[in-house]
């Protein structure tokens, strides 16, 4: 799990998140976290919950948005070069969940995006909130808890189950969440 604090310069987290929290940008409902086919477990702490979402990258890498390249490429470019490997963007999506008081010690599914262990799962996060992304280990124990924090880039390779929680207090949780694969493999 490596964690990297203000990924992006400052005036580009800021145009970021003035046009991903601005008014005109095109979100669509989910009214759940995971797709039923997803590799996911539930808990006495699960809440299944709605997210609004922007799909900017199909599986398979097909580009889905023409938000995507003058707006979030530019984090993928910088996080591509973070790795030794040859990689390609199998996913990205842009994430929003609202204040929502249920989830207070609760959170979302714990699912896994990616579905190989030479993978690589990392979530941007756009604006300042609560409702953490959690990781859990093989045993589902909760191991890792990391806050929202406005610029900050996570990620970690393989197979991790993660959830999020929405927020409690800020109004919304918005995040950009890139599926990579190594060159050479096919999503499933």
């Amino acid at each position: 799990m490596i964690i990297i604090d203000d990924f992006m310069k400052k005036s580009f987290q800021d145009n970021l998140e003035e046009l991903l929290l601005g008014n005109n940008f095109p979100y669509f409902l989910g009214l759940d976290t995971v797709p039923s086919d997803g590799l996911k477990f539930e808990d006495k702490n699960t809440i299944p919950g709605p997210q609004f979402t922007h799909l900017l990258v199909d599986v398979g890498g097909k580009v889905n948005s023409n938000y995507y390249y003058p707006n979030i490429q530019p984090i993928y470019s910088k996080l591509e070069n973070l790795f030794d490997k040859d990689y390609y963007l199998s996913r990205c999506k842009i994430n929003v969940n609202l204040i929502d008081n249920r989830f207070k010690n609760k959170y979302h599914t714990p699912h896994i995006d990616n579905w190989f262990e030479d993978g690589i799962t990392a979530i941007y996060y756009v604006n300042d909130s609560d409702g953490d992304t959690i990781i859990f280990d093989n045993d589902r124990n909760i191991i890792e808890r990391i806050e929202p924090k406005k610029g900050r880039l996570v990620y970690w390779e393989g197979l991790k189950f993660h959830a999020k929680q929405s927020p409690t207090k800020t109004n919304q949780r918005v995040i950009i969440n890139f599926n990579l694969l190594q060159i050479g493999r096919a999503h499933v």
